[in-house]
């Protein structure tokens, strides 16, 4: 690990532009172990941040651990999982701009084509940070192998509604 986050500021900044309604988070130690709460506009208390939205949790939980491990490597598994369809394309380029600008690489896992086309749109300019590793079975025998797909060759395929995954 080369650095630890002093803040999770940027973090609640980006939550606070995908998610609207959120006005502020904070740690609150109503609880063992302390939770993180939101104050969401419209109610008077503050609610544990799993109770207001999974995709708030979500991205909550993908920006604290990329803000936490500054230069290392993050693993999302099922990126797409509790986050509304029509929020991908946005989650995908907060979560990029946020690896990017803690120089952290990003896996993420995902069987679904509606996430990957969700990606379009950020991999089409900056293709060249970006590549798809599938496992394919090679035999009968069960036996699978990894192909990878550069960033060009991954958008050539979204744009042709390839079936990749």
């Amino acid at each position: 690990m080369r650095g630890v986050a002093k803040d999770a500021s940027d973090s609640i900044d980006a939550i606070r532009a995908e998610f609207r309604f959120v006005e502020s988070l904070s740690i609150e130690y109503q609880n063992n172990p302390p939770s993180v709460f939101a104050s969401v506009i419209g109610r008077a208390e503050k609610l544990p941040v799993g109770l207001v939205s999974d995709g708030v949790n979500k991205l909550l939980s993908i920006l604290l651990g990329i803000a936490t491990f500054t230069g290392a490597t993050a693993l999302v598994d099922e990126f797409e999982n509790g986050i509304y369809y029509d929020r991908l394309e946005s989650f995908w380029r907060t979560v990029y701009a946020f690896a990017r600008f803690n120089d952290v690489q990003l896996f993420a896992t995902t069987h679904s084509q509606e996430s990957l086309q969700a990606l379009r749109s950020v991999l089409q300019n900056n293709a060249r940070d970006f590549c798809l590793l599938r496992a394919e079975k090679s035999d009968a025998s069960g036996t699978s192998t990894i192909r990878r797909f550069e960033g060009e060759q991954l958008v050539s395929a979204l744009t042709k509604n390839g079936e990749i995954r």
